[in-house]
């Protein structure tokens, strides 16, 4: 009789998958269910500072994230088995995995991947191994639905320039949701699925030191080809954010050629604060519409542009709430992130954010804490990139807006980045609670 887990390997041979990304999205603060009005974000930005200082939160790298896993591999006969990345697609190539043969087959020739691909494989296979024992405690031996996932970082890969740098970042382990056709048919074998949430793989409950030894051993073949492995880059306090100064900032709206109007930040907040929209879409005047809170609406605000010859009058007060929800973010994130640094990899206002991990901002369903990132400038500056340069635009929905609106009623209840060690003996907590900002 088969174990279950050779079973999985033998469904893979026959399987495609429904679109999705494989890591997901990462809640901004005004993504966590208890954010409702700016006040609240406010609130759960001031409170980051307790967060920051407990000394675990990380830098969120701006890098390229690629998920590994294990599959079979008959010509290895010792251990039967190879990485192969998996870029959540509905490819055939994807479910099975995209091994180091299978890379010129997966991607056109010239793509980033290629280079990527062959260097991370290489590097992983030839640490299987000195790694067996740790995949088999991480429970991705026997289980391809099971990933490594993985940040990648050789120079610039995006907008943040590491220099000379070359970087592996485990984040976490990830395992696939299960997918079926219209049929009802089982094409990709994982989790059960969630009603009404729309995801592709979900944080699991893992053993963080066995994922430590992992990082240690592959660590030393990584280092023959310039690479260091790590699992988080620590931020320590360097300043005090000055938050009074950054909500007596002017915050400029043009709501028509003739209307102008200049406030502090902490004016706007007051008469605006009644609710943020995140399940709201406003309409423009050729006909589409946009997510309220996107980065295309505070855009439109923030450059100036007369509000009038964009949005439709009844939805002109819906975008500058949003747009004022995005700059907030901005402006104290920014703010935060000038306050803290790192040992070895400068000040965290050179990265593209900081990862909080805590129960403050609730847990998921198997008792781990939820986490949220802290981004200034890079809301801005991060909608461009090497690989993104090269793919067609998305839609406001497909950006990092809230996921209230763009993830299935805002049900994205993993921690995709977390990097610092997994409490077991807490599986309860309550979510975050929002206090009012006087």
């Amino acid at each position: 009789m088969k174990f279950e887990q050779e079973l999985i390997f033998e469904a893979y041979n026959n399987t495609v998958l429904n679109e999705g990304g494989a890591a997901g999205h990462m809640y901004h603060p005004f993504d966590l269910p208890e954010v409702n009005t700016v006040d609240d974000l406010v609130d759960v930005l001031y409170n980051s500072v307790d967060i920051l200082n407990k000394g675990t939160a990380t830098v969120k790298l701006d890098g390229v994230n690629l998920s590994l896993k294990v599959v079979n591999d008959e010509r290895n006969e010792t251990f039967k088995r190879q990485f192969a990345l998996d870029r959540g697609s509905q490819k055939v190539e994807d479910v099975h995995g995209i091994t180091l043969d299978g890379l010129t087959s997966r991607f056109p020739e010239g793509h980033g991947l290629i280079d990527k691909g062959k260097t991370i494989l290489t590097i992983m296979d030839k640490s299987i191994p000195l790694i067996k024992n740790d995949l088999e405690k991480l429970g991705m031996w026997n289980d391809p639905t099971k990933f490594l996932n993985t940040e990648y970082i050789d120079g610039q890969e995006n907008v943040i320039d590491y220099g000379d740098k070359k970087i592996i970042a485990f984040h976490s382990v990830n395992q696939f949701v299960e997918k079926r056709n219209r049929k009802g048919e089982l094409t990709r074998p994982g989790l059960k699925p969630k009603p009404n949430v729309k995801e592709t793989s979900r944080v699991i409950n893992y053993d963080n030191e066995a994922l430590n030894s992992l990082r240690e051993k592959v660590n030393k073949i990584a280092n023959q080809y310039g690479f260091e492995v790590i699992t988080g880059i620590y931020v320590t306090k360097k300043g005090v954010p000055n938050f009074d100064s950054v909500l007596n900032k002017p915050f400029t709206v043009q709501f028509d050629n003739n209307e102008r109007v200049i406030k502090p930040l902490k004016t706007w907040i007051k008469e605006v604060g009644e609710g943020i929209p995140k399940k709201i879409r406003v309409k423009t005047l050729d006909g589409k519409d946009r997510g309220a809170v996107s980065k295309d609406v505070y855009l439109t605000v923030l450059n100036g542009t007369p509000l009038d010859s964009v949005f439709k009058k009844e939805d002109i007060n819906t975008a500058v709430a949003g747009a004022l929800t995005y700059h907030i973010t901005k402006e104290l994130g920014q703010e935060i992130l000038r306050n803290y640094k790192t040992d070895n990899y400068g000040d965290a206002d050179k990265h593209e954010g900081i990862v909080l991990t805590d129960t403050v901002y609730g847990k998921d369903e198997l008792g781990n804490p939820n986490s949220i990132k802290i981004t200034g400038d890079f809301i801005l500056s991060g909608m461009g990139g090497k690989l993104a340069s090269n793919r067609p635009k998305v839609s406001d929905e497909e950006d990092q807006s809230a996921p209230a609106a763009n993830f299935g009623n805002g049900g994205m209840s993993f921690s995709s980045y977390f990097t610092n060690p997994r409490s077991e003996k807490d599986p309860g907590g309550s979510g975050f609670k929002a206090k009012s900002v006087k």
